[in-house]
C-alpha cells in the first residue's frame, strides 16, 4: 500500500484548489473589470475637477484683491501634488495658451497642446481633453465676465487601469495567503486523520504478511479509518485466540501421546507455528500514533509565515526610525535589526539543542512562545532603531527555541530519516514565504508598518498554543541521549570547510541581498510596498521546485559536495551580473540566481554533514550534530545585512550587489578547492552504509 508523502499530497491539493477556484475567479474579474475601471475613472475625474475648482477659486480671489492670479500659485502646486498622488500635474495658462505655471510634467509635453486649444476658450464648466499619456481637465479663471486664464489638472490615461490592477494584486496577495494557509491546515488534518492511520494500517498489514501481529492501537475516532482500525484490532484478537487454541491442541498432543515420534513431531510443529506467527503481549502498551511530522510541518509553516510578513519592509521601517547620533552610516543602523535577529537565532539555537534533549519538544515550544510573541508585538511600537533591534533580538530568541522544538519533533516523528533530511520542511518554509512576502507588503501599504507585526504575533501564538496540544512524538526527555563535548567536532577540517565556505555564506549572501539591499533599492526606485513583496516572492517561488530537485539529488552521496559548490558558483554569477545589468533587471537576475543556488544547496549541504562527520554522529548523536551545524548556519544571517550595509554606504546599490557577488565567488572557489581534496575516504560512508 503506497501513500502520498505530505509534499506530494500538498501539490495535489494545490492543483485541485487552483483548478476549481482560479478559472471562475478569472471570469468574474474579466467581466467586472470594465465596469470597475469606468467607475474609477469617473471618480478620479471628479476628484481632479474638485481640485481644479479650488485652485481656480483661489486665483479669482487674488484677482479680486488686485493681485496677479498666478502669484505664488506654482509653489502651492507642490503641496497639492504631494497630497494627491493620483494627480499627475497642475498648470495655469493665459487666455492665449501660454504656460504661466506648471508642476509635475515637462513643459514641452503640454505647451503645444495648450496653444492649439486656446482657439476654443473655456467659458464655463470643465473642458476634458486627451493629450499624449494625459487626460487634461481645464477650468476657467474668471475676472468679471472675461476669462483671465485657465487651471489645468492632469491625470494619466491609464491611471485607473493601473490602480485597479494594483488593487486586484493586493487582493490576490490576501487570497494567495489564505489559500496556502488553508491548504496547509487541510494537509495537516488529512495526514493526521487519514494518511497517518492508513500508514499504520499498511504497516500492520505488511508485518502481518510476515507473520508479525503487534497490538492494534485504536485512534479513538468514529470515522471510517477508526472503524477500520477497530476491525483490525478485533481480527487480530480473534487470530491470537485461534493461535493460542492451536498451540494448546499441539501441546495436548505432544504431552498426551504415547508415541515419542509423534510427540517430537508435535514439538517441531509447535516451534514452527510460534516462529511463523508472532503476537506481542496483550498487556503491552501500543506504540504512539505518530503523524509523520505533519504537525512539525504546520508549525514551521506558521512560524516562517509570521516571520516573513516583515521581510519586504523591515529595512524601510528601520530607516524611518530616527537613528542615534553617531559616526555610523545610516545604512548600518538600518541593518541593525536584521543583524540582531540573526545573532539571536545563533545564540538561541546553540542553547536550544541541549535544552530540547532535556525538556522535550513540547515544553521548549511553549517556552519559546513567550519571547516570540512579545518581541513581534513590541516591534510594532518601537520608538527608535535600537529598540526595534532589541525587540527583533527577543523575537529571534523565541523563534530559535520554537524551530529547535519543531526540527526535534520532526526527527522523532520520522519526518527526516533519509539523507535529504528535512526536505519537506524546507519546502513548507518556502511555501510560507510565497504567501507572506506579498501579504506583508499589502498590509504595510494599507494599514501601516505595525499591522504585520501584530499579525505575526497572533500567528505565532496560534501556532504555539495549537500545536503545543497536538504534538505527541518526541515530547519525552532524552534520558539516554549521547553525552560528550562538541568542541572536538571542529577538529574535522572537512566540516569546518563546509560551514565557513558553504553553509554560512548560503545564509549570509541572501540575507544581505534579499532582505536588506533589494527592499531599499526598489523603494528608492519608486516601487510600492506590495510590488516589493511580490518581486521578493519570486525567490521562494523559484527555490521551491529547485529544492525538490536538490533533495532528490541529495540522496546520491557522491553528488552532494558538487551540488553545494555549484550552488555557490551560481549565486556569485547572479550577483556579478550587476556589472552588465542595471536597476531592476540586475535585482531580478540576482533574486532568481540566489533562489536557484539556495534550492540546490540547502538539502545537499545538510545531507553532507553526516557524510563527513559519520564518526561524530555515531558518538554524539546525529541529532546533536545537525542541531549544532544548523545553529552555526545562522551566523550568516547575522553577518549578511551589516556586510551589505557597509558595501552600500561605500559603493552604492550596484557596487553593493557586485561586492556581495565577489564575496560569494571567493567562498565558492575556496569550498570547491577544499571539497576536491575530500577524496573517497571512509568519511563519506554514512553510518547506515557502514553497518550494511
Amino acid at each position: 500500500m503506497r501513500l502520498d508523502t505530505p509534499t506530494a499530497l500538498f501539490a495535489r491539493l494545490l492543483l485541485v484548489a487552483a483548478l476549481t477556484t482560479l478559472p471562475p475567479l478569472a471570469i468574474a474579474v474579466r467581466q467586472a473589470f470594465p465596469l470597475l475601471r469606468g467607475g474609477l475613472e469617473a471618480e478620479l475625474e471628479r476628484k481632479a475637477s474638485a481640485i481644479g475648482r479650488l485652485l481656480a477659486l483661489r486665483a479669482e480671489r487674488a484677482l479680486a484683491r488686485g493681485l496677479p492670479f498666478d502669484q505664488g500659485m506654482g509653489d502651492g502646486f507642490e503641496a497639492v501634488l504631494a497630497d494627491n498622488p493620483d494627480i499627475r500635474y497642475l498648470a495655469v495658462t493665459s487666455p492665449m495658451g501660454e504656460v504661466v505655471a506648471l508642476r509635475g510634467a515637462e513643459r514641452h509635453l503640454l505647451s503645444g497642446f495648450y496653444r492649439s486649444a486656446a482657439a476654443d476658450p473655456v467659458a464655463g464648466g470643465v473642458h476634458r481633453a486627451e493629450t499624449g499619456p494625459f487626460i487634461d481637465l481645464a477650468l476657467p479663471i474668471r475676472e468679471g465676465d472675461a476669462v483671465a486664464g485657465q487651471v489645468h489638472v492632469g491625470t494619466g490615461r491609464d491611471d485607473a487601469t493601473r490602480r485597479l490592477l494594483g488593487i486586484l494584486a493586493d487582493a490576490g496577495a490576501a487570497v494567495l495567503a489564505v489559500l496556502v494557509v488553508a491548504l496547509e491546515v487541510l494537509l495537516f488534518g488529512v495526514v493526521v486523520v487519514v494518511s497517518a492511520p492508513l500508514a499504520r494500517v499498511a504497516g500492520m498489514v505488511e508485518r502481518g504478511r510476515r507473520g508479525d501481529f503487534p497490538p492494534v492501537a485504536a485512534n479513538g475516532s468514529a470515522d471510517e479509518v477508526g472503524a477500520l482500525l477497530a476491525r483490525l484490532g478485533s481480527a487480530r484478537r480473534k487470530l491470537e485466540q485461534a493461535h493460542h487454541h492451536l498451540i494448546a491442541l499441539i501441546d495436548e498432543v505432544r504431552t498426551g501421546h504415547f508415541d515419542r515420534v509423534v510427540a517430537a513431531d508435535a514439538e517441531a510443529i509447535a516451534r514452527r507455528v510460534r516462529y511463523l506467527f508472532r503476537f506481542g503481549p496483550a498487556d503491552r502498551p501500543p506504540a504512539p500514533d505518530r503523524t509523520s511530522g505533519a504537525d512539525a510541518r504546520l508549525l514551521l509553516f506558521l512560524l516562517v509565515l509570521a516571520e516573513a510578513l516583515s521581510r519586504s519592509f523591515l529595512p524601510l521601517y528601520a530607516g524611518r526610525l530616527a537613528p542615534l547620533p553617531s559616526a555610523l552610516a545610516p545604512e548600518i543602523w538600518i541593518a541593525l535589526p536584521l543583524a540582531a535577529f540573526g545573532l539571536a537565532l545563533v545564540l538561541g539555537s546553540l542553547g536550544a539543542g541541549p535544552a530540547v534533549l532535556r525538556l522535550g519538544s513540547r515544553r521548549l515550544l511553549l517556552i519559546g512562545l513567550v519571547p516570540a510573541v512579545t518581541g513581534a508585538a513590541f516591534s510594532a511600537v518601537a520608538g527608535d532603531v535600537v529598540h526595534l533591534a532589541a525587540w527583533r533580538a527577543v523575537t529571534g530568541l523565541g523563534y530559535a527555541l520554537m524551530l529547535a522544538a519543531c526540527h526535534h519533533h520532526a526527527d522523532r516523528a520520522g519526518a527526516g530519516e533519509g539523507p535529504s533530511d528535512g526536505g519537506g520542511l524546507i519546502r513548507a518554509a518556502l511555501g510560507a514565504g510565497i504567501a507572506a512576502l506579498p501579504l506583508g507588503g499589502v498590509l504595510a501599504e494599507w494599514t501601516g508598518f505595525a499591522a504585520p507585526f501584530l499579525l505575526s504575533a497572533g500567528l505565532v501564538a496560534l501556532a504555539g498554543l495549537l500545536l503545543g496540544r497536538l504534538t505527541v512524538a518526541g515530547d519525552g526527555k532524552e534520558v539516554s541521549a549521547p553525552r560528550g563535548g562538541m568542541a572536538s567536532l571542529f577538529c574535522n577540517w572537512r566540516l569546518d570547510a563546509l560551514l565557513l565556505f558553504a553553509l554560512i555564506p548560503a545564509r549570509m549572501v541572501p540575507a544581505g541581498f534579499l532582505l536588506f539591499l533589494v527592499p531599499l533599492q526598489l523603494w528608492q526606485g519608486g516601487w510600492s510596498l506590495p510590488a516589493i513583496g511580490w518581486l521578493m516572492a519570486v525567490y521562494p517561488l523559484v527555490a521551491l521546485p529547485v529544492s525538490a530537485w536538490g533533495s532528490r539529488w541529495a540522496d546520491r552521496p557522491r553528488r552532494r559536495a558538487a551540488l553545494v559548490a555549484l550552488g555557490g558558483s551560481i549565486a556569485a554569477a547572479a550577483l556579478l551580473s550587476g556589472l552588465r545589468l542595471e536597476g531592476e533587471a540586475a535585482l531580478v537576475v540576482g533574486i532568481v540566481g540566489l533562489a536557484v543556488a539556495q534550492g540546490m544547496t540547502v538539502a545537499p549541504g545538510r545531507a553532507l554533514v553526516p557524510d563527513i562527520c559519520w564518526i561524530e554522529c555515531r558518538r554524539r548523536g546525529r541529532t546533536r550534530v545537525l542541531a549544532l551545524v544548523g545553529a552555526l548556519e545562522w551566523v550568516g544571517m547575522a553577518l549578511g545585512p551589516p556586510l551589505a550595509a557597509g558595501l552600500l554606504s561605500a559603493r552604492g546599490g550596484a557596487g553593493a550587489m557586485v561586492g556581495l557577488g565577489v564575496v560569494a565567488g571567493i567562498f565558492a572557489l575556496l569550498f570547491m578547492m577544499l571539497a576536491g581534496a575530500y577524496g573517497p575516504g571512509p568519511h563519506l560512508v554514512t553510518e547506515e552504509e557502514d553497518q550494511s
